[in-house]
């Protein structure tokens, strides 16, 4: 038995080699059709890109609140109201640029030397504001559109349903 166990050792190491590049190999070529499909399953849907949004934004907050300092914490905080419209490519684009501003910011405060710590929150700080207002902007337009299509469906309602001349009218 003690002879057969080198030359059975040597089998199974080359059985396993062989068996490991393979599953490799299957991989290499299946990995494109899996990443394809996950393309095109996000192209279609079209809830993907006000999900991703909304994940940006929930995880810039995760990430930013205990690594940016007190006063970005507070706007970070702000950003949680229900003010995102996810569904408007403005508001991506707006959830897009938090996330890449809470990123490189924490970035840069864990490779800044001490005397430039305070720099970089403070700017940060400053540019978490001015998203901010321009969330705020983009609310208020979105909140007068909606007013406005209101009273534009208001108006057919009354055009439409208004009481005719002959209403209470007995023939």
């Amino acid at each position: 038995m003690i002879a057969l166990v080198p030359r059975l050792s040597a089998l199974f190491l080359g059985g396993y080699a062989m068996l490991a590049a393979s599953s490799v190999i299957v991989a290499l070529a299946v990995e494109p059709l899996l990443r394809f499909r996950k393309v095109r399953r996000e192209a279609r849907d079209p809830r993907f890109a006000a999900q991703a949004s909304s994940r940006r934004v929930a995880r810039a907050i995760s990430d930013g609140i205990p690594l940016l300092g007190p006063e970005a914490a507070q706007t970070l905080d702000a950003f949680r109201s229900p003010r995102w419209d996810h569904e408007d490519e403005r508001f991506q684009a707006l959830s897009a640029d938090l996330a890449e501003l809470v990123r490189t910011a924490s970035a840069g405060l864990a490779t800044a030397p001490p005397e430039r710590r305070a720099a970089i929150t403070e700017l940060t700080a400053a540019s978490l504001h001015r998203i901010e207002a321009g969330l705020t902007v983009l609310h208020a337009q979105r909140s007068r559109l909606d007013q406005g299509d209101l009273q534009t469906i208001a108006r057919y309602v009354a055009m439409r349903y208004n009481p005719s001349d002959f209403a209470g009218d007995e023939f």
